[in-house]
Order: C-alpha cells, then structure tokens, then sequence
C-alpha cells in the first residue's frame, strides 16, 4: 500500500506502529516518524517528526502511554514523545 526509501549505515530497527504514525530508525539516521494518509487506492506517508539525538540501532524500540522507548547507537536508553518527536 506505501514504501519510503531508507538506507542505514548498518542496522536498523523494526518499525513500530503509535497513535496513527509509523516510527522508523537505524544506525546513523534519524528516528522518524510518519503519518499514513489515503491517497487513491493506496496511503502516502508524511513525515510527522524526526529525532536524530539517539538513532536507534539494535534494539527495536518499544511503545507505552505515547512514549517511545529505545536504545540508541551510541549504548543509551532514550524515550521520545511520539506526539511531538522531543
């Protein structure tokens, strides 16, 4: 139905679905989050918000109440507000 391009330096997460956005990252790139949109017989992404203080690298981040919670590339544990991306 949808597909973005996304290529990272090594590894990547498993995208996790919150609140009507899908939330992507991997080493070296931001996390991202985008909304998915009816565009004819398909759905577009938007990008909602992007983060790029903790890429995600091994671990698949995991979500709870609104907040994302990860392990970034750099061995620290993060959580971001999927609402706004802070």
């Amino acid at each position: 139905l949808w597909q973005d391009a996304f290529s990272s330096k090594y590894n990547a997460s498993t995208p996790v679905a919150a609140g009507g956005l899908v939330i992507y990252g991997g080493a070296g790139k931001a996390n991202t989050a985008v909304r998915l949109e009816r565009k004819g017989d398909g759905l577009e992404s938007k990008k909602a918000w992007a983060n790029d203080e903790n890429p995600v690298q091994f671990a698949s981040p995991a979500v709870r109440d609104g907040l994302l919670y990860g392990i970034g590339q750099d061995g620290t544990v993060f959580c971001i507000d999927t609402a706004t991306g802070k």
